[in-house]
């Protein structure tokens, strides 16, 4: 029995180095991943509503100018340069303007207090949102007599290049 034993031991030692000698060599290569990240943005911007502007009494010439705001929200790949900048509106002429018809109600953007006239905003982006506020201001002291009643409008195009 021990023989046996032996034998199977044996014989099993033998099969083994065989099968060693079968997988003794190897052979390697490398795989190369590669991706490209691209330049990608979204923008969107909500109203700039001013309400009601009363050209006899509360935005008259010693009265207050309306104030209003806006955000424009960008979200931009990081680290890519990106420009984000505001049309002139429909009713361009000279300043930006609001119709009603015939008539037209003047008001400026500007950017961080009401003294910075808005300018293209350069930049770069971060992978995350962005918040920019957008101030707007209609003037007090716009003439009463060209100012029909009624709602004024206008549309500007926010632009993000990058």
């Amino acid at each position: 029995m021990k023989t046996l034993q032996t034998l199977r031991l044996a014989a099993a030692s033998v099969l083994a180095l065989s099968v060693a000698n079968v997988y003794a060599a190897t052979a390697t290569d490398n795989v190369d991943v590669t991706a490209t990240v691209v330049a990608s943005c979204t923008i969107a911007v909500t109203p700039l509503a001013f309400g009601n502007y009363d050209p006899i009494v509360v935005n008259a010439g010693s009265g207050a100018d309306v104030d209003s705001t806006s955000t424009i929200t960008t979200t931009c790949t990081k680290d890519d340069g990106i420009v984000t900048s505001i049309s002139d509106g429909d009713n361009f002429s000279t300043t930006r303007r609001m119709a009603n018809g015939g008539s037209f109600l003047n008001y400026g953007l500007y950017r961080t207090d009401y003294s910075t006239v808005w300018t293209d905003l350069v930049g770069a982006g971060t992978g995350a949102a962005v918040n920019t506020t957008l101030l707007g201001r209609i003037p007090k002291g716009q003439a009463a007599t060209g100012l029909s009643v009624g709602d004024y409008t206008d549309t500007l195009v926010v632009t993000v290049t990058f």
